[in-house]
């Protein structure tokens, strides 16, 4: 009777054993777990006060940077004013308000330190158009090329339409003097330039300018045969420059 307990009594020790080595094992891991660092990367997120000063100190930066670059912009327009002046001090033939003509031929008369010689539809937008140009027709130029082409007294700069304006208006009403001509408008006029030239040239003669009769009604003639002029005649002009200075020989 006994011998037949025998394996019971065996089996239930096993057991017993069993269970209390899983409960051994059971304890050290949760003792494991609970011995363990919290190790989670605690976000830190910031109060609504401090996310408006964050925003503040990035305007106030961004509205610096801007007025710097205006800055420039406003005396870079107002240094290449002076330089023609100064290359134009001794010409014997004078500027008369309203009148119009190529900057190149232009530039053969005095201003008498009153007149601006002002590019109806602006240069920068004029040159734009030109860059398009080579884009489009996978023209590269070479440096002597380009800067026949781009250069302050280029190609592009002499042939674009003037009109003799007074220096503060040009410099008060223009919509493409210095800073006022943004990268995006100068982009948005290249592609339409007649409609650029109207803009400019309405907003001098409708603005507060300084202008006498005289030389408004002179203006006003000047600039009707300039804004009559297309864009597609504008792009044809500009591919017939194109074409020119790409025969400029290139030296070995």
């Amino acid at each position: 009777m006994v011998a037949g307990l025998l394996p019971l009594i065996a089996f239930a020790a096993l057991s017993v054993v069993t269970i209390i080595v899983l409960a051994w094992y059971a304890k050290k891991g949760l003792d494991e777990i609970f011995k363990k660092p919290n190790v989670e990367a605690r976000v830190y997120i910031p109060t609504p006060e401090e996310l408006k000063e964050d925003a503040k100190k990035k305007a106030d930066a961004a509205a610096a940077g801007k007025a710097e670059a205006d800055r420039k912009a406003d005396a870079d327009a107002a240094a290449e004013m002076a330089a023609d002046d100064a290359t134009t001090i001794l010409a014997k033939a004078e500027l008369n308000c309203g009148e119009s003509g190529s900057y190149g031929a232009l530039l053969k008369k005095n201003g008498k330190n009153k007149y601006d010689r002002d590019h109806i539809p602006s240069k920068a937008a004029l040159q734009q158009a030109a860059r398009d140009q080579l884009e489009k027709r996978e023209i590269e130029l070479t440096d002597k090329q380009a800067a026949v082409l781009f250069g302050p007294y280029g190609m592009i700069s002499k042939a674009g339409a003037t009109v003799v304006t007074l220096k503060n208006d040009h410099r008060l009403l223009s919509e493409t003097y210095g800073s006022r001509n943004n990268p995006a408008q100068i982009t948005k006029d290249a592609k339409e330039l007649q409609l650029a030239a109207i803009r400019d040239a309405k907003a001098i003669q409708n603005g507060a300018n300084e202008m006498d009769a005289k030389c408004q009604k002179k203006y006003k003639s000047s600039t009707k045969k300039i804004t009559s002029k297309t864009h597609a005649q504008y792009i044809a002009e500009i591919n017939a420059m194109i074409d020119g200075v790409r025969n400029i020989p290139v030296k070995k």
